[in-house]
This record gives C-alpha cells, sequence and structure tokens, in this order.
C-alpha cells in the first residue's frame, strides 16, 4: 500500500489509493494549515498586484499619454504661428495701411523727380536764363577782341551785394509788337586786365532763341566792343 501526497493550489493531503485520508498529527496538520493560509496570501498578493500593474498599464500606456503630447504639440503650434490667422477686419486694416504707406512713397518720388527735371531743364536749356548766359560767355571768352583788351583767363559772375556775395545775373523779359519773347541780360567778366560789362539781347522763337547783339563794355576801351550783332 503506497502513500500518495497531492498538493493542489497550496492545500496538501495524504491518501492511497485504497484507504481514506492518512490521519497525521496535529503538528502536520497546523504545518499544513499555514502553509495553505501562506499560499492564500501569496494569491491575494499577486491578484493585487495584477490590478495595480492593470490600473498602471491603463492610466500610463502610451494611448493615454498622446493626447497631452498631441495638445502640446498643437499649443507649440499655434505660439509659432501668433498672426497666422487674421480677422478680415485686421487684414483690411493692414491693406488700407499698406496702401496709404505706398501711395506717400509715391508722391515723395514724383515730387523729387519733377524738381530734378525742372533744375536740368533750367541748367541744359539754351533758352533759359542760366543757358543764355553759359552761351553767351562762352561767345564773348573766344572774341579776338576780348582777349586783347581783358586778357586770359576770364571769368564771369552776375551783381554783387554790399557783402561780396554773387547774385544772379540781371535779366529782363518783354513782348515786341509781333508777340514775340525778348530777353536782356547784363552780367560782368574779369581778366588781368581788369572788369567789363556784357550785355545782350536774345530773341525766343519756336525753333529756340537767338542772340540779337551782344557787346562788351571796357573802362579802358574807347567805345564797346562788339561781340555779335544781328539785329
Amino acid at each position: 500500500m503506497g502513500i500518495l501526497i497531492l498538493a493542489s493550489r497550496g492545500c496538501v493531503r495524504l491518501s492511497s489509493s485504497s484507504t481514506p485520508l492518512l490521519h497525521v498529527r496535529p503538528q502536520t496538520t497546523a504545518i499544513l494549515h499555514n502553509l495553505k493560509n501562506s499560499h492564500n496570501r501569496n494569491a491575494v498578493f499577486r491578484n493585487s498586484v495584477v490590478g495595480v500593474n492593470c490600473i498602471q498599464q491603463r492610466f500610463y500606456s502610451p494611448q493615454a499619454q498622446q493626447k497631452p503630447q498631441s495638445s502640446g504639440a498643437s499649443l507649440a503650434e499655434s505660439k509659432e504661428r501668433p498672426t497666422g490667422e487674421m480677422t478680415i477686419g485686421a487684414k483690411v486694416a493692414r491693406a488700407g495701411k499698406d496702401a496709404a504707406y505706398g501711395s506717400v512713397v509715391f508722391v515723395g518720388i514724383g515730387v523729387t523727380l519733377i524738381m530734378f527735371y525742372a533744375i536740368g531743364r533750367e541748367l541744359l536749356s539754351g533758352n533759359s536764363e542760366s543757358g543764355l548766359y553759359g552761351r553767351a560767355f562762352k561767345i564773348v571768352k573766344n572774341n579776338d577782341d576780348v582777349y586783347v583788351a581783358m586778357g586770359h583767363p576770364l571769368k564771369a559772375y552776375g551783381e554783387t551785394n554790399r557783402r561780396g556775395r554773387r547774385r544772379h545775373v540781371q535779366s529782363v523779359d518783354f513782348v515786341d509788337q509781333e508777340g514775340i519773347k525778348h530777353t536782356r541780360m547784363k552780367f560782368y567778366i574779369e581778366g588781368p586786365s581788369g572788369k567789363a560789362e556784357v550785355h545782350l539781347e536774345a530773341k525766343h522763337e519756336k525753333g529756340g532763341s537767338d542772340f540779337r547783339y551782344i557787346f562788351v563794355d571796357a573802362p579802358n576801351q574807347r567805345k564797346p566792343i562788339i561781340v555779335l550783332d544781328n539785329r
């Protein structure tokens, strides 16, 4: 007759194939009881650990952590693009400001171009006061009689004030009986032999302006030097 020890879920039984449970001593029964209680406690502990693990997996799983990350990413994108979304009113106001600034810039450029055009026309045009003055002085300094009387080099200038500052040349415009505009002008030349006055008259027609006369009145000469006479 053999003795069979059965162990199932922490419970220990002594049995044989043909006899009922074997009678054991009280000490052995106490030991077996303690083993059973210990096994139950371990099972409870394992169940508790499994429950805690399930809770941890539920609350700390990648799926649960994905939502805060996505919201943080959205917040970061909104911070990176603070002006990406504009209301219609803001867009209209901004467009109005840009248009106003552009208008001011274009007006300034236009005024500047007009000023440069006027200055260039005054300096380069032969019909203007400056143009007549430059043309007349070029003719005078290339005249042989003036060269002998005044010497070289020559310089030309307008009227001087009390402080010795040079001013513009004197000129006057008038219209003749035929309705044609004329300009009379006086300026000064100076060379090694002294100073002299230059008098001229120009006639303005559609094709340009022509000198009617140019003469030089030098103090060291008995009579004026006739440089040009087309009267």
